[in-house]
């Protein structure tokens, strides 16, 4: 048997050992929490991080050297932002690189933070109408009808951002485009924003682009309210093959009214029909009576709040189905394709489906000129005049204003529309103007009318048709030259059907390209880890 004295001096340095071990298990603790805080500190940082610093900020994440499922982990989940403060706020956005027709313009936008947002609150994007302005308006409060939504962000606690367009940056166009998705991105920074609760909205050519990104554009919105505007506008005016099929992948609420002089509800449902018959989510409502403004929105505010709460994105949606007829309309979330067939369908396997179309019929005649809309009157002022219209051959000029049309006085803009509308195609026009000091007559002729679809279909259509199945993606494709997959996690084994030919190559992203796509975007439902590339060859 030991001595007692011995016993005790054992006794005192196992103690010693054991707190010893629970010291440096302690210090560990810390050292991995402030690693972590450290890390959460580098991914607000990330998120927050102006335009100018966000090449700063990739850079910081990665000296962390995290771990990459910790970081993806990350990225994914919500990010504490304070917000920029309640109330209205003019600031401007610049579009990134490559994504605009002029790179580096800085333009305006109107944001409203209701008062105590603390959480990430769903974000409603207004598109204005009148888009044929010359110059962005950025008087206070918003612009137009996006003024409606303030009041039920208050109560319902959302964020409404009012992108500003003019005549060089309309929705339908890339610049358009390119600078609410930059807005998108500048509002993430400045207040707590869902990434999954981005719903898209807008009144007369806002509601037009609304159906432009539908169509063409739909990321990163979970669904739009388009309301008194037509898909058949951008269908016209942007120069893209639009597909109303594409509807299917994103729901709507559409607004509008009978006796709509430019988009009368009746017209519009021919085309949203079709969507419906393909599988389209689209809940509409019609009012008799109106004419061009919103006058159901006060009786469908709830139904509109409902609608804007009760939408997220369902970025890795099991099925996609996409048609383009270029890259610049190729992606629609996972799935975006990367070259398209010139030839005759001969890549990919698919069959063709029916076209879903619309012909156009006799409508509202068209002078084409862009107009003062601040303009008091009497009479309307030019602000442009539209190449081979109407108004270009009557030698219609900026800065006349129309007096009278066809006999009749015109005291502002509506009697303009109410005398276009009671024209025929075909009809002469007859106008009076003032040019400076002088009173001119001018006269012309309305084009004959001639019916043709509204959807051009002048470039080969590409389908791209992709199901995820558990372990498995099962793709159609048709036109398809390469198709990219982007993907959450470790990549499933992608079966081909139809596709005879075609090469995979399945890689895993690298973590400084996933932190820089983060930075682009701040979007946690787009943090993917890998992608998957599909090249068909042509037949020798």
């Amino acid at each position: 048997m030991l001595p007692r004295r011995l016993l005790r001096v054992r006794s005192r340095d196992s103690t010693l050992c054991g707190m010893r071990t629970l010291i440096w298990i302690g210090m560990l603790a810390l050292v991995v929490r402030a690693a972590d805080v450290e890390l959460d500190r580098a991914v607000r940082a990330l998120r927050t991080a102006p335009r100018s610093g966000r090449e700063r900020a990739v850079r910081a994440v990665l000296t962390l050297r995290p771990d990459r499922a910790d970081l993806v982990a990350r990225l994914r989940e919500s990010v504490d932002v304070k917000s920029i403060g309640s109330g209205w706020h003019l600031l401007s956005a610049v579009a990134r690189k490559g994504a605009t027709d002029k790179k580096g313009v800085r333009r305006p936008f109107h944001l409203y933070v209701p008062e105590g947002l603390t959480k990430p609150a769903p974000l409603l994007v207004h598109m204005h109408g009148g888009v044929s302005r010359p110059e962005f308006n950025t008087e206070p409060r918003g612009v137009g009808s996006g003024r409606l939504w303030t009041p039920l962000a208050d109560e319902h606690k959302f964020v409404v951002v009012y992108p500003c367009a003019r005549r060089d940056c309309v929705w339908w166009t890339d610049a358009g485009i390119a600078h609410v998705r930059a807005v998108i991105r500048e509002v993430k920074r400045l207040a707590p924003i869902d990434d999954d609760s981005i719903v898209g909205t807008g009144f007369s050519d806002g509601a037009s682009g609304c159906y432009h990104l539908a169509m063409a554009a739909p990321d990163p919105f979970a669904a739009f309210i388009p309301m008194n505007g037509h898909p058949a506008v951008p269908a016209n005016l942007s120069g893209r093959q639009l597909y109303l099929r594409n509807l299917v992948n994103v729901p709507l609420f559409v607004a509008s009214t009978s006796n709509d002089p430019l988009y009368p509800g009746a017209a519009v449902l021919k085309h949203t029909a079709l969507a419906l018959q393909a599988g389209a989510s689209i809940r509409m409502v019609n009012y008799e009576s109106g004419s061009h403004t919103p006058v159901y929105f006060e009786e469908q505010a709830k139904a509109f709040v409902g609608f804007l709460e009760g939408k997220l994105r369902d970025g890795d949606a099991f099925e996609i189905s996409w048609e383009c007829a270029d890259r610049a309309t190729g992606r629609c979330r996972w799935v975006e394709v990367l070259d398209i067939d010139g030839g005759l369908g001969e890549l990919g396997g698919a069959k063709a489906r029916p076209d879903l179309n619309v012909t156009s019929t006799p409508g509202r005649v068209r002078l084409g000129i862009q107009v003062d809309r601040a303009f008091a009157g009497p009479g309307v002022r030019v602000t442009g005049v539209t190449n081979n219209s109407t108004a270009a051959a009557a030698g219609l000029q900026k800065n006349d204003v129309v007096l009278i049309l066809n006999g009749i006085a015109l005291a502002n803009l509506n009697d303009l529309i109410a005398g276009l509308h009671r024209a025929n195609h075909g009809d002469a026009v007859k106008l009076t103007v003032a040019r400076g000091d002088q009173t001119v007559e001018l006269a012309g002729q309305f084009a004959p009318f001639t019916a043709r679809p509204y959807y051009v279909r002048d470039k080969p259509t590409a389908l791209a048709h992709c199901v995820r199945r558990d372990d498995r993606i099962a793709v159609r494709t048709r036109h398809v030259k390469r198709l990219r997959l982007w993907l959450h996690e470790t990549p499933p084994q992608v079966q081909l059907i139809d596709a005879p030919g075609a090469v995979v190559d399945v890689r895993e992203l690298a973590l400084e390209d996933i932190v820089r796509a983060y930075a682009r975007d701040a979007d946690s439902g787009t943090v993917y880890t890998a992608v998957a590339t599909l090249t068909w060859k042509a037949k020798p």
